[in-house]
């Protein structure tokens, strides 16, 4: 069996904490302290426009 993203995400916060990291997903919706403190969700379907405004929050960080 696989890692998920969830898990992913946390692995790569834990490794290297400075990268900013886009979760998106359409069958799973984080819960509270799922997604690591660099990172942004985006809920699936999505438009263009919600996954720049979700970068370019994390770049204005």
């Amino acid at each position: 069996m696989g890692i998920d993203g969830i898990k992913l995400a946390a692995c790569v916060d834990l490794g290297w904490p400075g990268i900013s990291i886009v979760m998106t997903s359409g069958k799973v919706k984080p819960l509270p302290g799922d997604v690591p403190r660099n990172a942004r969700f985006v809920p699936k379907p999505y438009g263009e426009a919600k996954v720049l405004a979700a970068i370019s929050r994390m770049m204005a960080q």
